[in-house]
């Protein structure tokens, strides 16, 4: 939402900014220690992540049923709908996929997310095929 992005926005230029060893490349992590020491400035820890998460859910109890890995699984359903609506080739979004997500070149994580995209879509023109299709008349 536009309330979430403004908020990220205010997080990454107010506060994160004024860490110490922090990244400030569009690659950087977005969420990073804050408590003073030598990891200051670096991402925060997977148990750091889910200690967050946990807080979070105690606050929204619709939250609930999140867990870690819809995050990936719903940032590559949108990676996938941006790549269709700017034609990116399926090699182009592999090879795109894979730097955004910091995965090894030709790893095949990026290949996992693309071919569930292309069955949905290959679902939906079936659905479509299927609507088409006159029924006899009796």
């Amino acid at each position: 939402s536009a309330e979430l992005e403004a908020q990220i926005f205010e997080y990454i230029t107010q506060y994160r900014a004024e860490l110490n060893n922090v990244g400030l490349t569009e690659e950087s992590f977005i969420f990073c220690v804050h408590r003073t020491g030598k990891s200051q400035g670096n991402a925060i820890s997977l148990n750091g992540f889910n200690s967050a998460l946990g807080k979070i859910k105690e606050k929204f109890p619709v939250l609930s049923k999140c867990h870690p890995h819809a995050f990936r699984h719903d940032w590559n359903y949108r990676f996938s709908l941006k790549a269709d609506e700017l034609g990116m080739s399926e090699t182009d979004e592999i090879e795109a996929r894979e730097q955004q997500m910091g995965w090894v070149p030709g790893s095949g994580m990026a290949k996992i997310y693309n071919q569930r995209h292309r069955r949905e879509k290959a679902m939906a023109v079936g659905r479509k095929i299927a609507e088409d299709t006159a029924r006899p008349r009796k």
